[in-house]
């Protein structure tokens, strides 16, 4: 159906809302220097091109994301992705 994302190729706006979001969270981290972000989103970007994300993969990375800013101990849901 036309109202389920899944399977649906990720636009052009997506990748890039989840590189931003993956590239703050990365500098909050502090994995990635925010004065010299520029090589690892290279091969990032490269990577996620290579796999052809779709909408449902960019969901389910951004949740990931913002897990992390959770406290520990909040529960979703199971180990299996369910």
């Amino acid at each position: 159906p036309a109202s389920n994302p899944a399977g649906r190729p990720a636009t052009h706006e997506e990748i890039e809302g989840l590189m931003a979001h993956l590239e703050s969270a990365a500098v909050a981290s502090g994995f990635l220097d925010p004065e010299r972000p520029g090589r690892l989103m290279l091969r990032l970007r490269r990577l996620f091109a290579r796999a052809g994300l779709e909408r449902e993969e960019i969901d389910i990375l951004r949740g990931l994301l913002a897990s992390f800013r959770q406290p520990t101990g909040k529960r979703h849901r199971g180990a299996s992705g369910d």
